[in-house]
Formats: structure tokens, sequence, C-alpha cells
């Protein structure tokens, strides 16, 4: 199994670990890991990509369905995705050596979606224009008949003519509707900017990320009021002041959606509430939250199982598959 240090080691030296990008420039040392997939920006041969390593066999799973369909290849809202096999080179423990497929996805020239809100919470007009994006957005998805399945403003770029484009393709699926809980959250958020005349100076939004939050190794975005943030301890959360909210103890953790993000320890992946509470307790393999449903896909090592929003297992372990 691949590990963060694999990747870390041949981000730092390209030319010996990579076959085909060894004039890879990662353009942060921090790497960002989701449930399926450790991910970093990075340069090579004139073109921005995300690089992603899978963590699972699910993850390329994920990833070889989307992109065999053809319908998506034609689609002019999803990136070129590439599956590079046996590029990257690892070595465990023994000193064993083996080799790992990368994937590749493509960024066009645009900047982060949050950027956009922020300006959007100081700017009336604009937020209305914001609101004709993920208008235009949602009819592209529908009409190109396949969800993203992880729409959220960090997962969305914006180019200088207010297109949106969707990155981090890896949950999606080739069928429609799965991403308008999404889009109807965001819009409600514009539409609360618009009918608030909300300025600059007030309350920040949920998207934004204060300036300046002192004595951390890394620090997040803002997710509904919380910050993840990196200290020696781990990971944990501060409120906009700074403030710890859940101290720092986990090796990793997502965002919180919906109330829920699942976190990672030494014993297992789980879920918590905003007050750093369990749901799902540290103790599985895989925690894959989708706020949208309110449902966690957990793997034990053994077969999947659904929970519920609160933690309810919902079938034994086994008796369902993931819908890919």
């Amino acid at each position: 199994m691949v590990t963060i240090s694999d990747l870390r080691r041949a981000l730092l030296a390209p030319d010996k670990y990579f076959k085909s990008l060894k004039n890879l420039k990662p353009k942060s040392v921090e790497i960002r890991r989701s449930t399926l997939f450790a991910e970093v920006e990075a340069e090579c041969a004139g073109k921005r990509f995300l690089l992603l390593m899978p963590l699972t066999a699910l993850s390329l799973r994920r990833i070889e369905q989307f992109v065999t369909h053809k319908h998506y290849i034609k689609h002019s809202v999803v990136p070129q995705i590439t599956i590079l096999r046996e590029e990257m080179l690892t070595i465990n423990s023994l000193g064993k050596e083996s080799y790992c497929d990368i994937v590749l996805e493509l960024l066009p020239a645009a900047l982060p979606f949050t950027d956009a809100l922020a300006t959007a919470a100081c700017d009336v007009q604009y937020a209305a224009t914001l609101l004709g994006s993920l208008n235009s957005l949602q009819k592209a998805l529908c009409d190109g008949g396949f969800s993203h399945n992880n729409l959220r403003a960090e997962n969305i770029l914006i180019d200088q003519n207010d297109r949106l484009y969707p990155i981090r393709w890896y949950y999606a699926t080739s069928s429609a509707g799965g991403d308008e809980g999404a889009l109807q959250s965001m819009s409600q958020e514009l539409i609360k900017m618009q009918e608030n005349n909300m300025l600059c100076d007030v309350e920040p939004t949920p998207y934004d990320t204060p300036s300046m939050l002192d004595g951390h190794i890394s620090v997040g975005q803002m997710s509904e009021g919380l910050i993840a943030v990196e200290d020696n301890e781990g990971w944990g959360f501060v409120d906009s002041h700074n403030h710890s909210i859940i101290p720092p103890q986990y090796l990793w953790v997502n965002d919180f959606r919906e109330g829920r993000t699942e976190v990672e320890t030494a014993d297992g992946m789980g879920l918590i509430d905003k007050l750093g509470n369990y749901i799902i307790p540290a103790q599985y393999k895989i925690v894959d939250y989708n706020h949208v449903k309110g449902e966690s896909l957990v793997y034990d090592g053994s077969g999947w199982s659904l929970f519920d929003y609160f933690g309810k297992q919902l079938c034994p372990f086994g008796e369902i598959e993931p819908v890919l």
C-alpha cells in the first residue's frame, strides 16, 4: 500500500522516482489528502495539473470507470484526466521496489471559486453574476449526463469570464442529478448575500480563511465557521479568532460539510461533529461521508456498510457495494 511518505519522497526527487514526469515541479510542498487520493498541484511540460496518487484500489476504479465513459470525454466542463500506469517508484520498509499508478487532472487557467465568493460578499451585482454561473454549470452537468458528486466551493475554479470549472473528479459518475443539493446550497448562500446587501467588513463568509492564523504548521480554509490547522500534535480545528475548538489530535481531517467531517487517527478513520464528538468511531479502513445524502460509506477491511447521519449502521458489512 502506497503512503503519503512515498509521494513526498518522489516529489523531492522526481527525476529518480517518476518515469515520464522527471521534470515535475510541485507548486507546493503541502500534500492534500482526501479519503481516496493524496494530491498535490504541479507543473510539467508547461501544463498545470493536479497529481493524484490513489490510496486504495477503489480510488483507481472510480477514475477508470469515469474516464472510459465516452460521454465524459466529449464534454468541455470536465478536464482531461490521464492515468499513468506504474509511473511512480515506491520503496517499502524492507527496501523492496514497486511502481504505482498516478492520475493527472489538467487544470484550466482559472482562480479559486472561494475568492470569487469573498468578492461577492462585498458586491451584490457580482453575487448575481455568480448565481448565473452556477446555473450554467448545473445545465452543463445535466446536458452532459454525469455528476461530479463532490461539488463545494473549494472544488471549483472560475476563469476571467466567470465560467466555472469543477476539479477533483474522483467521485464522478455517469449519471445526472447528483450535484443538485450542493449547487442549491451555494446558490442559497449567494441569494443571502444579495438579500442582506452584505459588506466586506461584516462577518466572514463560510468560505473565507482569515489571513493571519499564527502558530500553526498548516492552515486550511474556513468551512462552516471552523478552520483545519496542523500543529505538532496533529490536525485540529480553530475558529476565526484562532481559538481552539477541537484540539489537534488527528493524522488527517477533511473540511466540515453539514456539521460532519471525516478524520483519521492511528487506529483508523471515523466521522466527528463540530464539537469533536465521534459520530462514527475512528476504527475503520475507509469512511466516505456524502454530505448531500447525509450518509457514510464505511469499509472495515472485509466489506462495505452504510451509516446514517447520526452514525447508525444501516446494514451488515459486505452487504453492499459502493456505487462507482
